[in-house]
C-alpha cells in the first residue's frame, strides 16, 4: 500500500480520484441487500447493535493480499474481496471460510465491495468484469467469465460499487460510463456518459441515480431511463459517494468542501470547508452529517445549517469513511480505530491494529469488523 501511495503522489488527480473512492461500509440494508455504504441511500448507517465498549480481539482472518474493498455481511457471513482476485466468504462467529472461495480467474485486484442480493453475490474486478456467483455454492449465477461493464482507462481501475433496485444493477466505470445491467438477461438497458471516469459509486432514491465523477460534476440520473435530470458543478473530481436523507444530498469534493443539495430544486443549501481534500464519503444520522476528512478530523455537522456541532481527531485514512450503528460513531486511520459519542463526539474507545487499516468499519450485532494494508480482517468486542 505504501509504494502505491508513493506512485500515486506522480500520477494525475483523476487516477489519484478514482482510486480512493472507495471509502464506505457494508451491512444488511433496509431493503434486503448488502451492499457498500450500508443501503441505496448510502448513508453509513447500520441497523444493528453497535460496540459501546471494548473487550477483547474475537478474532482474525488472514487473507493472501492486501484489504482495500470495504467487506459487506448477510445472512452471518462476511464477505471480503482482496487485491489477489478472491472474495473470501468467512463465518461471522469464528472467522473461518465457510467455502472455497471464489477466485477472479484472471487475478484481477477488487477495490469496490461487494453486493449481496437474495443468494447471489455481485463482484467488480479493478479491469471492469462484473460477476454474478450464488453464495451457497461458489458457483456462477451467469457464467464464471463474468460481465465486461466497457473498457477501463489506461492509468484508472474500476472501483465504484454496485447498487441494485428492481433486478437492475447500477454502477460506474473509470470509462466514463454509468452503466444499468439486467440482472436476468445480463443485457445492458441503458449507459450514461460523462467527460471522465466514475469512481463515485450510485445511490439511488425516489426512483433517482446520484453520482459524482472525475469531470467535477455530481448528477442526478432517472433510474429507468438513464436521462439526465440535472448535474451540479464543484470544484474538484468527486470521489464521494452521495449520502441521500430527507431530500437532501451530501457529497465531498477533492477540493475540500462537503456540498449539501437539494435533490428537488438542485439547489445548494450549503457547503462546508474544510482544510484539506475529501476523498471519503459522508455519514448522515439523526440531523447530523458525519465527516472524516483529510485534515485527520472528524467533523459533526448541523444538516439543515452546515454548521459544525463538534470535531473530533480522527487519523487521515483516504480509504476509510465512518459509519454508525447505536449512536456510535467508527473511524479507521492509520492502525487506530476510533468509537466516537454521535452526540458529544467524545471519544468512547479505541483499538491498535498491527497494521495500517485500509477499509471502512462494519458492524453488526455488537462486534465491529476492519481490514488491514496487510490481509488482515480484525473482529473486536
Amino acid at each position: 500500500m505504501l509504494n502505491l501511495l508513493k506512485k500515486l503522489t506522480v500520477v494525475t488527480s483523476a487516477w489519484l480520484v478514482t482510486l480512493f473512492s472507495q471509502t464506505g461500509a457494508g451491512c444488511q440494508s433496509l431493503d434486503g441487500a448488502s451492499m457498500f455504504r450500508a443501503n441505496p441511500a448510502r448513508t453509513g448507517v447500520q441497523q444493528t447493535k453497535g460496540l459501546q465498549k471494548f473487550c477483547k480481539v474475537k478474532w482474525k482472518f488472514k487473507a493472501d493480499a492486501e484489504i482495500e474493498s470495504t467487506p459487506v455481511i448477510a445472512d452471518g457471513v462476511m464477505y471480503v474481496a482482496t487485491y489477489s482476485g478472491y472474495i473470501h466468504a468467512l463465518d461471522l462467529n469464528t472467522g473461518k471460510e465457510k467455502r472455497s472461495p471464489f477466485q477472479d480467474k484472471n487475478r484481477y485486484k477488487f477495490s469496490s465491495s461487494p453486493l449481496v442480493a437474495g443468494k447471489t453475490i455481485y463482484f467488480l474486478n479493478q479491469d471492469g468484469y462484473l460477476y454474478a456467483f450464488n453464495t451457497s455454492s461458489s458457483k456462477g449465477a451467469w457464467s464464471d467469465e463474468g460481465v465486461r461493464l466497457g473498457q477501463r482507462s489506461e492509468r484508472s481501475p474500476v472501483v465504484s460499487s454496485p447498487v441494485i433496485s428492481d433486478r437492475t444493477l447500477f454502477v460506474g466505470s473509470s470509462d466514463g460510463y454509468l452503466y444499468a445491467l439486467n440482472d436476468a438477461t445480463r443485457k445492458t438497458e441503458w449507459k450514461f456518459k460523462v467527460e471522465a471516469g466514475i469512481g463515485s459509486s450510485p445511490a439511488i432514491a425516489n426512483g433517482t441515480l446520484y453520482f459524482g465523477a472525475d469531470d467535477f460534476y455530481i448528477y442526478a440520473v432517472n433510474a429507468s431511463t438513464g436521462k439526465q435530470k440535472w448535474q451540479f458543478l464543484t470544484r474538484g473530481p468527486v470521489l464521494s459517494t452521495p449520502a441521500i436523507a430527507d431530500g437532501i444530498l451530501y457529497v465531498g469534493s477533492w477540493e475540500g468542501n462537503l456540498y449539501a443539495i437539494d435533490v428537488n430544486t438542485e439547489r445548494e443549501k450549503w457547503r462546508f470547508k474544510t482544510d484539506r481534500p475529501i476523498s471519503t464519503s459522508a455519514a448522515v444520522y439523526n440531523g447530523l452529517v458525519y465527516l472524516a476528512a483529510g485534515d485527520s478530523q472528524l467533523y459533526a455537522i448541523e444538516a439543515t445549517t452546515g454548521k459544525e456541532k463538534w470535531k473530533a481527531s480522527a487519523l487521515s485514512c483516504m480509504l476509510c469513511s465512518p459509519v454508525i450503528a447505536e449512536s456510535v460513531v467508527y473511524i479507521g486511520g492509520e492502525n487506530i480505530l476510533k468509537a466516537i459519542d454521535a452526540t458529544t463526539g467524545q471519544q468512547k474507545w479505541q483499538y491498535i491494529s498491527q497494521a495500517a487499516i485500509s477499509t471502512s468499519p462494519v458492524v453488526a450485532d455488537g462486534v465491529v469488523y476492519f481490514g488491514t494494508v496487510d490481509g488482515t480482517v480484525y473482529a473486536i468486542e
